[in-house]
């Protein structure tokens, strides 16, 4: 097994400086899985805006899971995971209106609203049926009460997660939210109204080929691992330029490793 995990190194030339590396040459990057920073790189394509250097957590409410990390200073100090996210959503407006799945996840996207009191109660929207039923028309404001409540105990159980890490008092910068279900309408004065701390969306800070496309909270976790093995690469080639060379830098990983495992 030892085997099998060194020989995962030979790729690796990022060393972990908190975990007793003390080479500057294998320094920790600054790093932000969907929020991507490197101090110092000059090339940066997946910069969130708005970052701070104190704790903050960012949650990515995907389709099935909502994962829940904290950072301070780049570096990750609590994860977790819930299974809650959009697909309960769409379930919800799929059993309360009565209406097909694929069709209550199209309502959810163009017309959802985290807020019942942040709804259009005059908007009207036309709801199909199931089988051979009529399309029924439904307000937006109807359709948010459905939705509120799902969203409302996702982030009590985030909260929850928080709370029991220690880190919930500490949140100074707030809370970022990713992910599709973050371009929902309201869904960031909901969370201030939980969590009782700043709530943002965050977006891939991005300029290159079909940037219009990618700048969107749905693809900030990709994107940062895009930009965060870019960076690895760059590090890798930097570091086997200094003190030895690739093979000294990678030996010293290995013995690390078995010390410490």
């Amino acid at each position: 097994l030892q085997k099998q995990l060194t020989a995962g190194l030979e790729g690796r030339c990022d060393g972990q400086e908190q975990r007793g590396l003390q080479d500057p040459a294998l320094a920790v990057p600054t790093f932000e899985p969907g929020i991507g920073k490197l101090d110092g790189d000059p090339l940066q394509p997946v910069l969130l805006q708005g970052l701070h250097p104190a704790f903050q957590a960012d949650i990515g409410v995907a389709e099935q899971h909502t994962h829940i990390a904290v950072f301070t200073g780049g570096a990750i100090r609590h994860t977790a995971v819930i299974p809650i996210a959009g697909d309960q959503i769409t379930n919800d407006i799929a059993m309360a209106l009565r209406t097909p799945t694929p069709d209550a996840e199209e309502i959810k996207i163009r017309h959802g609203v985290a807020k019942q009191v942040l709804a259009d109660p005059h908007a009207k929207i036309d709801v199909p049926g199931i089988g051979e039923r009529d399309p029924r028309t439904l307000s937006k404001q109807a359709l948010a009460a459905v939705i509120e409540p799902r969203l409302e105990e996702l982030f009590l159980m985030v909260q929850q997660v928080l709370r029991e890490s220690g880190y919930e008092e500490l949140l100074s910068s707030g809370v970022v939210l990713t992910g599709g279900t973050s371009l929902m309408p309201g869904i960031a004065e909901l969370g201030e109204d939980i969590f009782m701390k700043p709530v943002r969306i965050g977006v891939p800070d991005y300029a290159g080929g079909l940037a219009d496309m990618v700048r969107t909270p749905r693809f900030a976790t990709a994107m940062g691992l895009l930009h965060e093995a870019r960076a690895q690469h760059l590090r890798g080639r930097r570091v086997a330029s200094q003190g030895g060379g690739f093979k000294q830098t990678v030996q010293k990983m290995k013995e690390w490793f078995l010390g410490n495992f």
